[in-house]
């Protein structure tokens, strides 16, 4: 695989990933402003909400750092496969957010001590997470590194020198 080395595939890769924990720095910010929902004895005091939004806003730059490169290589992957038209640049980062849901599903359910139907659930849930995060992160990383500049213009042959 022949790795992009042209800036616009970096930066594309730096706003991705943004892109990519913007749903969950928005869950924690709403967890933070909810009021209590008033399952636990109002005599003791549920700051589990506040304890995993503070950890998801904690993590959060490690999350970034991490998500840059992956970010850049599915996008090298996909883009180096041939998958320069918008429409199957999404469907490629759709079957990577199925694969990579259907891992973190089966890693997160640890088969052996639940049932299949809490795994097909987990399984389920981290598949759309991954679908909600990657597809507008996938967009936004077509629209920087691969969308055509002018697209009237007749395409340039890079093989010529003047």
């Amino acid at each position: 695989m022949r790795l992009l080395s042209k800036p616009r595939p970096v930066l594309a890769s730096f706003v991705a990933a943004a892109v990519v924990l913007l749903p969950v720095l928005a869950m924690a910010v709403l967890e933070i402003n909810t009021p209590p929902s008033g399952v636990v004895d109002p005599s003791q005091t549920d700051d589990a909400g506040y304890r995993g939004a503070g950890l998801a806003l904690a993590a959060a730059p490690f999350l970034y750092i991490a998500a840059v490169p992956v970010c850049y290589a599915v996008g090298a992957l996909l883009t180096s496969l041939g998958f320069r038209c918008l429409s199957r640049f999404l469907a490629g980062t759709v079957g990577v957010a199925l694969l990579l849901g259907l891992i973190t599903g089966l890693i997160l359910s640890v088969p052996f001590h639940f049932g299949l139907g809490d795994v097909m659930l987990s399984v389920a849930v981290s598949t759309m997470l991954f679908l909600i995060t990657t597809l507008p992160a996938a967009l936004c990383w077509w629209f920087f590194a691969l969308r055509p500049l002018n697209p009237d213009a007749p395409p340039s042959d890079s093989t010529s020198v003047s």
